[in-house]
C-alpha cells in the first residue's frame, strides 16, 4: 500500500515507462510461486497497480491489475 509521499513521487516518475513486475501467488495455500509480467506502468492507487501489456503477437493489449499484497518487486530498467 502506498502511503508515503516520497514513494508516491517515485511511482509517478515511472508512469508510462516499461517495467517488469514480479508477483507472488499461492500465499493462502502456503505455496510460494512468483511470476513476472512486463508492460507499461499506467496507473496505481491504494489498492494496487495497473500495467498495459501485449498478449501474444497480433492478439492485442490488456490492462492487468495487481494488488499490492501480491507484488514482490517492481523493476524499472533505465
Amino acid at each position: 500500500m502506498i502511503s508515503d509521499e516520497k514513494q508516491k513521487e517515485m511511482l509517478n516518475m515511472y508512469i508510462g515507462k516499461e517495467i517488469t513486475l514480479f508477483v507472488r501467488y499461492g500465499f493462502k495455500k502456503r505455496i510460494e510461486e512468483t511470476q513476472s509480467y512486463k508492460g507499461i506502468f499506467i496507473h496505481y492507487d491504494h489498492y494496487g497497480m495497473i500495467i498495459e501489456r501485449n498478449l501474444r503477437e497480433n492478439e492485442g493489449k490488456v490492462h492487468d491489475f495487481f494488488p499490492w499484497h501480491n507484488i514482490d518487486c517492481v523493476r524499472v530498467q533505465l
